[in-house]
């Protein structure tokens, strides 16, 4: 039995995307909720209110692109490799893991974060995780208190950790596309394009564009836009 269909009976995953469009204008409601990407700044105004075990997992995804499955799933040992400087973002989606070099101050900090259990686990060494949490929904509360004690928006993990990995390398620092995939555990980078960048400040930067290939058509001419009177 299928489940999610609309009230036409039609399942919402065969639908297409036009259909989708005129369903969300017939109720005015997309239904999906946008979040803005994560950014330095909202980090660290994050971490100034977070725990250390949840402000260091918050960077870790910032930094590595990991989803929240993966990072809680990190072990302390088998994940982190001090002696190289690298760290393990266990495989996702039919991908492999990952072993990636960081700045050395978040290895250290990382690195640094005191051996614990998730609640109610057996004390075994496979057992430990990095961060303690049994599963992805384990820093759900004490990452929406941080936000509300910072006074920043509830950026959820994804939209703060993946898809402010691919803002930050692809629209802020416009780092090479095919370095930020690879890090990023992107395959395909028409997803990373598509999916995992955002506009920002569209109106600003298309103004500024205009005001500055104007002022070059002005040099270049020795004409002027807006005449003398």
């Amino acid at each position: 039995m299928l489940s999610g269909g609309g009230s036409d009976g039609t399942s919402q995953c065969c639908r297409t995307q036009k259909e989708k469009v005129a369903q969300d204008n017939k109720r005015k409601n997309t239904g999906r909720k946008k979040y803005p990407p994560g950014s330095w700044e909202w980090l660290l105004k994050f971490r100034e209110h977070a725990p250390p075990r949840l402000g260091a997992l918050a960077l870790l995804m910032f930094v590595t692109g990991a989803r929240i499955s993966q990072a809680v799933s990190m072990h302390p040992h088998k994940h982190i490799n001090k002696a190289k400087g690298m760290i393990c973002i266990p495989g996702a989606k039919g991908h492999g893991d990952r072993w990636l070099r960081v700045p050395d101050e978040i290895l250290a900090e990382l690195a640094a974060l005191p051996e614990v259990y998730p609640r109610d686990w057996p004390r075994k060494p496979e057992n430990l995780r990095l961060f303690g949490y049994a599963d992805r929904g384990g820093p759900r509360k004490l990452w929406n208190k941080a936000c509300e004690d910072a006074g920043i928006e509830q950026i959820p993990f994804h939209p703060a950790g993946r898809h402010g990995f691919g803002q930050e390398m692809n629209v802020r620092e416009r780092v090479d596309e095919k370095a930020a995939g690879a890090f990023g555990g992107w395959s395909d980078l028409n997803l990373m394009r598509n999916t995992y960048t955002h506009a920002e400040d569209a109106e600003i930067k298309i103004n500024q564009a205009l005001r500055r290939g104007l002022l070059k058509a002005e040099r270049k001419t020795r004409l002027k836009l807006r005449k003398e009177l």
